[in-house]
C-alpha cells in the first residue's frame, strides 16, 4: 500500500511542459497512460492479494468452526473423564489451550482481512479520483485542439490575404515601374534634342 501511495504521489507531482496554446498534449497523454498502467498493476496485485486472503479466511473460518466443535467435544470429554489419569487430563487441557490459541490467531487473521478490505475501498476511491482527473485532462486537450485548429484556420486565411495583397502590390509596382521607365526614356529623348539644338547653335 505504501509503495502504491509513493507511485501516486510521484505521478501527482508531475509538471507538464507548456506550448503556445496550452499543455504539451503528448506529454500529458504519456503521463495519463503511465498513471493508468500503474493503477491497473496496483489494482491487479491488490485484487490478487485480496483473493488469496479471502480464500485463506474461508479456510480459516472452516477450520475455526471445526476447532470450536473440537473444543466443545474436548470440554465434554474433560467433564466426563475427570476421574481418569491426571496425565491424560493434562494432555487434553494442553491440546485445548493450543486450539484456543489457534482460534485467537484466526480471529486476528479476520481482523487483518477487514483492514485489507478497508485499504481496497480507499484505493478504489483514489482510482475514481484519478479517473476523473484523466477525463478532465482529456477534455482540456480537446479544448486546446479546437483552439489550435481555429487559430490555424485564421493563420491560413491571413496568409492567403497576405499573398493576395503581395501580388496586388507587385502588379502595382510593375505598372509604376513601366510608367517611370517611359518617363525616363521620354526625358532622355527631350534632353538629347536640347543638346542637339545647343550644338547646332
Amino acid at each position: 500500500m505504501e509503495q502504491l501511495r509513493e507511485i501516486i504521489t510521484e505521478s501527482e507531482e508531475k509538471r507538464f511542459k507548456t506550448s503556445v496554446f496550452g499543455f504539451d498534449k503528448k506529454e500529458i497523454i504519456e503521463h495519463i497512460a503511465a498513471l493508468e498502467q500503474n493503477l491497473k498493476s496496483s489494482i491487479f496485485n491488490y485484487e490478487k492479494k485480496l483473493s488469496e486472503q479471502s480464500n485463506s479466511l474461508t479456510m480459516a473460518l472452516r477450520e475455526k468452526e471445526t476447532l470450536a466443535e473440537k473444543v466443545d467435544v474436548l470440554n465434554k470429554q474433560i467433564k466426563i473423564l475427570t476421574v481418569d489419569i491426571n496425565e491424560e487430563k493434562s494432555s487434553i487441557a494442553a491440546e485445548n489451550n493450543i486450539l484456543k490459541l489457534r482460534i485467537e490467531e484466526l480471529s486476528e487473521l479476520e481482523s487483518k482481512n477487514e483492514l485489507l478490505v478497508a485499504e481496497m475501498v480507499g484505493l478504489k476511491s483514489r482510482c475514481d479520483f484519478l479517473e476523473s482527473e484523466r477525463e478532465r485532462l482529456l477534455k482540456t486537450i480537446n479544448e486546446k485542439e479546437e483552439v489550435i485548429l481555429s487559430q490555424c484556420k485564421k493563420n491560413a486565411e491571413s496568409e492567403r490575404l497576405l499573398k493576395t495583397e503581395l501580388e496586388k502590390n507587385k502588379t502595382n509596382y510593375e505598372s509604376i515601374r513601366k510608367v517611370q521607365l517611359h518617363n525616363i526614356h521620354a526625358a532622355k529623348e527631350g534632353l538629347n534634342k536640347i543638346i542637339n539644338i545647343i550644338e547646332q547653335m
